[in-house]
């Protein structure tokens, strides 16, 4: 795991930087744990506090160095340690003990993703779309589910009715007025009273009827 040791063991030094790590400016040096050997043996981590003027030192081991990168080897080749340690840093974590000094530790929850490879990434990518067809499939089915209950049931609450509407065809009435002897009248289309009938039931079905000359009065 992550252990601490005295601070005068280090080896070849990676990279120097100022970092902001949670809410704390430091300036951050990472080393090999020994001269001429590979960073992916061990590193040191030290991280100077301008406002203590303190420097706190992390070594990391082997094993966790490993965990920490998902067991790649390939990080660790000549030309890709400086981007390593400096993906590491990512997951730096700085938090002020009780006496104001820094506690340092590297924490793998943090950017879990950081060091998975294209294959993997592209494998969980298909994994999370396929979760959300699946979950969307669940939805759409539950949906169908809720529309036949209700067609079943007609939708409609209990002692619910179906609200009066005008019945437009009946709402009219017709005389006919007298003509010539031997001659029929002509018919004249005049208000007279107003049908309703009840929404959604038989449209020749008149359920009431209201005179227009009471209406207005």
């Amino acid at each position: 795991g992550v252990v601490f040791i005295p601070a005068d063991t280090r080896g070849d030094l990676v990279l120097r930087k100022g970092i902001k790590v949670s809410n704390v400016e430091v300036l951050v040096s990472v080393s090999s744990r020994g001269k001429g050997e590979n960073p992916g043996h061990g590193l040191v981590f030290e991280a100077y506090d301008p406002v203590s003027a303190v420097t706190t030192v992390l070594h990391v081991v082997a094993g966790e160095l490993k965990r920490l990168v998902n067991e790649r080897e390939d990080v660790w080749e000549e030309d890709r340690v400086q981007e390593t340690c400096e993906l590491l840093l990512h997951r730096l974590v700085l938090e002020r003990g009780p006496v104001g000094h820094l506690v340092m530790k590297l924490d793998r929850t943090v950017l879990p993703d950081l060091f998975a490879t294209e294959e993997e990434k592209e494998a969980k990518r298909i994994k999370e779309e396929k979760e959300d067809a699946e979950a969307m499939d669940d939805i759409i089915e539950g949906d169908g589910d809720g529309d036949e209950g209700k067609e079943e049931s007609g939708d409609k609450m209990p002692g619910w009715e179906p609200p009066l509407v005008a019945d437009l065809e009946n709402t009219t009435s017709v005389r006919r007025t007298a003509g010539p002897i031997g001659h029929v009248g002509s018919e004249v289309v005049e208000p007279g009273k107003i049908a309703y009938k009840q929404e959604g039931g038989d449209s020749g079905k008149v359920e009431a009827e209201v005179d227009e000359d009471e209406k207005e009065t």
